[in-house]
């Protein structure tokens, strides 16, 4: 045999002969071959160094905790794979990977430090420090504002100019909705330059705010009042939820409402007799009737748009021609009034947009207030003629904002009682623009004059007379009452603030002439014709529902 086919053919069998496994003749034949080749010689050393050095190792034993986690591992294999899905095995596959990233990445450590820390202070902020802020805890806080009108489209309601109970549908598209009217802030323009007069300041948040004629409560207790003060409580509600959804299906794509053809420089004031309708109902933004709050916010947008700065007029709302000192003087009473219902409901934006624009409003009429201590149509100061008739509507105003809390100086309202005393004869009645000029008219001045007295507390010593003279109007069955508006929204308000009921005489005038679509005619009435049916029905409410707001309630 060949060297190298003895080495070939003894190779596989090298281990098992150092290892003495071999048997007798096999193991001698090896022998023999290894004294004959240096190859397989030094090979079979290398095989017994290497098992003399593995003699040298301890024996190793496996723990039983070794022994149970490979049985473990062994039982799983042999077991189906389970299925891996479902919220819980994704929630803890994803605990399960930020645990070992925050464990080896110090960078992931930090950033999951961070935003642990962000969310505790937001958490914090929103729990704690925003609810202080209001008067409300969190909860109510946060429903302030609803959310059902956030986002919806409040239905398609009939066009202005349409008689119909139903309306036209194509004569306007619906309301936009709420998020836009709501919620955008308006840029405020600049505050007047009001010199000489001390700054208009509003109390502090936690200053009780009240409204004249704005109301928010619940139907059952509109019943009863209406009831007590006023006649027929189911009736008379019925009526004023007609009148306002007549009204609300005549508001234009502005927000505006339009005065009758032969008088438009009256669409602002007009406007804001019909936004007092609503409020005095208990529509505003953030409460009431659905359909009825987008009315309110959209004539409120209105009515802010038209506030500007024209020189002397700065803070202007309303058209500069025309009778505008009354459409100044409803508007600023229709934004007090929306302030002090919603003005701590509102986003910050909108109440301090409401609030800068009320600021400006006040700021102009106590600027523009004349020499004998009333108003005229134009408002200019310094000028001399005054009437009563404007300087009720201004009395009404500055009286809401000063119940609101905003500033009123002393001063005004001391020039107010003056000149009502001037223009006022020996038997209580109130003249136009001097005592004994009103002849053989109406006492309505005489009745509005009573109002602004009882509402600013001004000392009167005819106050009494003119008490009598509005009542003796009121019960004369061949007087003025079922043709004249503004006299009896005057007497109710005014006996309202006297603790005297006198609405309940009036209200079978008032439901008697409400037409069958819900709204007022104005055609015969001494007073609304000039602002036309919208004004005529927005004041019929406002006076239905100062029985809501009875003294003391």
């Amino acid at each position: 045999m060949a060297p190298r086919d003895g080495c070939d053919r003894l190779a596989a069998d090298l281990t098992a002969f150092v290892q003495g496994e071999l048997p007798a003749e096999r193991a001698a034949e090896f022998e023999a071959h290894l004294a004959s080749c240096a190859g397989c010689r030094e090979a079979a050393d290398g095989i017994r160094s290497v098992f003399r050095l593995t003699g040298a190792v301890e024996d190793l034993t496996p723990s039983m905790r070794f022994r149970r986690n490979v049985e473990a591992l062994l039982r799983k294999a042999r077991s189906p794979a389970p299925r891996r899905e479902g919220a819980l095995w994704r929630l803890r596959t994803a605990v399960a990977f930020l645990r070992e990233r925050i464990r080896t990445s110090p960078r992931f450590r930090l950033a999951a430090i961070s935003v642990g820390v962000h969310s505790l202070l937001l958490l914090a902020f929103s729990i704690v420090v925003l609810p202080g802020m209001t008067d409300k805890g969190p909860r109510e806080f946060i429903g302030a504002i609803e959310k059902p009108l956030v986002g919806e489209e409040p239905p398609v309601r009939p066009g202005p100019g349409n008689d119909s109970a139903s309306g036209d549908p194509e004569a306007t598209g619906p309301h936009p909705r709420p998020h836009e009217a709501l919620l955008p802030p308006l840029d405020a323009p600049p505050l007047p330059d009001l010199r000489g007069l001390p700054p208009l300041r509003a109390r502090t948040e936690h200053a009780a705010i009240t409204a004249l004629l704005g109301s928010t409560i619940d139907d059952g207790l509109k019943v009863t009042r209406l009831a007590a003060f006023a006649g027929e409580g189911e009736k008379s509600l019925e009526a004023v939820r007609k009148a306002l959804r007549w009204l609300a299906a005549r508001q234009e794509e502005d927000g505006s409402f339009a005065p009758i053809a032969r008088n438009p420089g009256y669409r602002t004031g007009v406007t804001a007799a019909v936004l007092l309708a609503f409020l005095s109902d208990g529509h505003c933004h953030t409460r009431g009737e659905r359909e009825f709050r987008f009315v309110v916010a959209k004539g409120v947008d209105h009515l802010l748009r038209l506030q500007h700065q024209s020189g002397r007029h700065a803070g202007l709302i309303g058209p500069a021609e025309g009778h505008y000192a009354y459409n100044h003087a409803l508007a600023t009473l229709a934004l007090v009034e929306t302030y002090a219902l919603d003005g701590r409901r509102l986003p910050r934006e909108r109440a301090a947009r409401i609030r800068a624009a009320v600021s400006q409003a006040i700021g102009l009429l106590l600027h523009s207030q004349r020499t004998g201590g009333g108003w005229r149509y134009e408002l200019l100061p310094g000028a001399v003629d005054n009437d009563t008739s404007v300087t009720v509507f201004a009395a009404m105003a500055l009286g809401a904002a000063r119940a609101a809390g905003f500033a009123v100086p002393k001063e005004s309202t001391d020039r107010i009682a003056a000149w009502l005393s001037g223009v006022t004869d020996e038997a209580g009645e109130a003249g136009y623009q001097r005592a004994g000029d009103r002849g053989g008219q109406p006492p309505t001045l005489t009745a509005g004059a009573l109002l602004a007295e009882e509402l600013l507390g001004l000392s009167s010593v005819v106050r009494d007379r003119r008490a009598v003279i509005v009542k003796r109007e009121i019960a004369d069955p061949h007087g003025s009452l079922g043709r004249n508006g503004l006299l009896r929204f005057y007497a109710a308000l005014a006996f309202r603030l006297r603790g005297e009921a006198v609405l309940r005489s009036m209200a079978p005038v008032i439901l008697g002439r409400q037409q069958a679509d819900g709204s007022f005619r104005s055609g015969e009435d001494l007073h609304g014709v000039h602002g036309g049916d919208a004004f005529q029905t927005a004041l019929e409410v406002l006076t239905i529902t100062t029985a809501y707001h009875w003294a003391g309630s």
